[in-house]
């Protein structure tokens, strides 16, 4: 009495294999339509350049660079002043 009859068995199979057809149509038209198009491609691939950070000894050379300009800056107006004073007392 629970024994499947030829004609429910034999529909089963049909739509398995409808559903397992559709999935097929549906995976090779992603692959079909949805691969990107290679119009705008030319010229050969790379490998990027990285970028490169000074290393420490190269910004402590800046530093100094900078501190030495100021040092020196600072040195040239304060004996600009005091010329510039001795000169008015004179």
């Amino acid at each position: 009495m629970s024994q499947p009859t030829s004609g429910n068995n034999s529909q089963r199979k049909i739509w398995i294999g409808t559903g397992l057809a559709a999935v097929a149509v549906a995976v090779a038209g992603v692959y079909v339509w949805d691969t990107p198009s290679t119009d705008g491609v030319s010229g050969t691939i790379v490998p990027a350049q990285r970028y490169r950070a000074p290393q420490g000894t190269e910004v402590f050379r800046v530093e100094i660079e900078r501190a030495h300009t100021g040092a020196m800056q600072a040195v040239y107006e304060a004996r600009v002043a005091l010329e510039t004073a001795q000169g008015a007392t004179r």
